[in-house]
């Protein structure tokens, strides 16, 4: 999926055909973790930030996200305080796809919402509703900076 605001070169999962679905990302991220891994060495410190971004990767299963930043964690280490952020289209998360992400180690969201006027969200090409943003903020867990928190 993909919407007219986006001007960047970009191609959905049907457009690469059978090699470039999720599953080939995920398995291209993995490696790209272990070839850091082996340049780094035990040079790297424990990572206090991952984001997940450029598009929309919750678009992929909230395991598969999870299991790279657990790779991240397993390879590097990952501080007790990393931020650990997804970047999310409000139309593609329900509570479901939140708790999972939540589960996994994801503590930050943000949302792609350009406009609350739909109007604007009409010319943009966005599909989501002006307030679904606040919508799926409201099913959020936690307050800001808990162990389980969701805030844009």
């Amino acid at each position: 999926m993909r919407c007219g605001y986006c001007d960047f070169n970009t191609f959905t999962s049907d457009q690469l055909g059978p090699d470039g679905g999720p599953q080939a990302w995920a398995t291209a991220v993995h490696a790209e973790i272990e070839l850091a891994a082996r340049t780094l060495g035990d040079r790297a410190p424990a990572v206090q930030t991952v984001f997940f971004g450029g598009g929309t990767p919750t678009l992929l299963r909230p395991t598969q996200l999870a299991d790279v930043l657990a790779h991240i964690a397993d390879r590097f280490g990952l501080r007790p305080d990393a931020e650990v952020t997804t970047e999310a289209n409000p139309e593609t998360l329900g509570k479901p796809e939140l708790e999972g992400l939540l589960a996994g180690g994801i503590n930050r969201l943000s949302l792609g919402m350009q406009s609350a006027v739909p109007a604007v969200l009409a010319t943009l090409d966005r599909v989501h509703t002006p307030g679904r943003a606040l919508e799926l903020v409201a099913t959020g867990h936690g307050e800001r900076g808990s162990a389980r928190s969701v805030w844009i």
